[in-house]
């Protein structure tokens, strides 16, 4: 007990003196008796004399004076050394191979600095006043450093300690330094993370003691290097737990596989892009091209937006023998016979003149019946010019409706025809009014008027229809033609019939 309470003590004077010492450096402390040796046996008294920093001043300190030995690998030991400036002693009580990095240190924790070269401990002629480690390892304190060998200046050092009772205070100490460091660490924590503030290319060193002042085991010497400025602006030491520091850790190799993974995404994404739009561009004016190829070719030859544009004669396919539709075809033959005795346009019943121009007409076809089979109840066989001229009108009946089929029934009606079971007077007079005005016509021309239909009873109000069958919804046959237009004549009624 009593030689943990000394320990102890030591150890609070030794942190008052790092605390107080690190800012200057008031004395020097060399080998007595002009020994120049880095070797030294076990238990060995080593003379020390205290001088002045230099010769403008006079301080040496304030007696008493304490050794304070700093072994790699090793448990470092604190010795008092005398109060006589000019005849201190100190007994070597390391084991023989250790490494000692020495520094002295008066009664007010001055510090007289630490020398450039390590001391060596060799066999002496007795061993008795080594100080032996502890056989329970548990109670020691033990540091585990993240970074060994080297570590470059303002790089993170991280010291780990196990065992011992916490609150741990790391001391850091370094060849030709002046001073030494004391970080005192949280209670609970056992994680310290320093900066490295020490010169280049001078091995340092940590070392710990506990809250009962139990000196640890040290770390081995790693040496510094990089850059002279030590101050690493912005950067602090500070202690932890271990699970804290392993959190930290875990998330900042998250935040680091993290921008891992976004700079193969960035750089994939990348690859692609500048492959693709690339290619999309030249596809682009590779369509752009064809496309306005396509154009300038389809408007050589007639085609807009899809549209055939050029005019073209229209050639409709002839009428089915026997199918007795009427359909619209364009006449190669003229009009109206070259006879003068020719009165009707029956003999080319497909065309009608209409300002010198061949205008097509529908057309019966020559196998079906004809509308004078049921006006004069004759044959299929169409009767003469001349019957119709010397036909009565009057005599007439109206033709049997329903016999007709639905296109030669529309026909009748689109010629403006009305029967005689709806109106037989005002039939009567529409066939004269077009028979008086049959003589508009050309030379030679008569009508064109159903078979079997007197032209003196035709209306001469009404003049012949020209049916024109567009051919915009394909080529087809028309099967029925549309109603009459209503009769708007003066002599009409509300109802589109003639009055009576």
């Amino acid at each position: 007990m009593h030689h943990h309470r000394v320990l102890a003590l030591l150890g609070a004077s030794l942190a008052l003196c790092v605390q107080q010492c690190a800012a200057e450096r008031t004395f020097s402390w060399k080998l007595g008796n002009n020994l120049v040796s880095d070797t030294f046996a076990t238990c060995q008294n080593v003379p020390i004399v205290v001088t002045p920093i230099n010769s403008s001043v006079t301080d040496i300190g304030v007696a008493p004076y304490t050794m304070y030995a700093f072994q790699p690998g090793g448990i470092p030991t604190m010795q008092n050394i005398g109060s006589d400036p000019n005849n201190l002693t100190w007994q070597v009580d390391h084991s023989s191979g250790a490494q000692l990095m020495l520094i002295v240190v008066d009664s007010k924790n001055n510090t007289g600095g630490i020398p450039a070269t390590w001391y060596n401990v060799k066999d002496g002629t007795s061993d008795s006043c080594v100080k032996s480690t502890p056989s329970d390892l548990s109670t020691v304190p033990t540091i585990s450093p993240n970074v060994t060998g080297k570590i470059e200046t303002c790089a993170c050092w991280g010291l780990t300690v196990k065992n011992g009772t916490s609150p741990y205070t790391i001391v850091l100490s370094a060849l030709d330094s002046p001073v030494i460091t004391m970080i005192p660490m949280d209670p609970g924590d056992d994680v310290l993370t320093w900066p490295d503030r020490a010169d280049p290319n001078r091995d340092l060193i940590a070392s710990v003691y506990d809250a009962n002042g139990q000196w640890g085991i040290s770390t081995s010497p790693i040496t510094p290097f990089g850059s002279t400025n030590v101050d690493c602006i912005g950067l602090v030491a500070n202690s932890k737990t271990t699970a804290e520091v392993q959190k930290q850790e875990a998330d900042a190799a998250q935040q680091l596989a993290d921008e891992k993974r976004h700079h193969r995404t960035t750089t994939i994404l990348g690859a692609i892009l500048g492959t693709l739009i690339p290619l999309l561009v030249i596809a682009s004016a590779v369509f752009w091209w064809w496309r306005r190829r396509k154009l300038q070719n389809d408007h050589s030859r007639g085609i807009w937006d899809g549209q055939d544009t050029v005019v073209r004669a229209w050639d409709a396919p002839a009428p089915s023998p026997g199918s007795g539709q009427t359909e619209m075809r364009e006449a190669t033959s003229p009009p109206f016979s070259s006879s003068p005795s020719s009165k009707s346009l029956t003999s080319y019943p497909g065309t009608m003149p209409s300002g010198g121009h061949t205008v097509p007409l529908l057309q019966q076809s020559s196998s079906g019946r004809s509308p004078s089979d049921y006006w004069a109840g004759t044959s299929s066989t169409s009767p003469s010019s001349a019957d119709y001229s010397n036909a009565n009108a009057s005599s007439l009946g109206p033709p049997p409706t329903a016999d007709l089929t639905p296109a030669q029934r529309k026909a009748f009606e689109a010629r403006g025809e009305r029967f005689a079971a709806l109106n037989p007077q005002g039939s009567s007079a529409s066939l004269r009014h077009l028979a008086s005005s049959s003589s508009q016509l050309p030379p030679g021309a008569s009508p064109a008027v159903p078979p079997g239909m007197n032209m003196g009873s035709l209306d001469p109000d009404v003049q012949p229809d020209i049916i024109i069958q567009h051919r915009d919804g394909g080529s087809g046959v028309v099967q029925e033609l549309p109603p009459p237009y209503i009769d708007r004549s003066a002599g009409a009624g509300s109802s589109g019939q003639p009055q009576s």
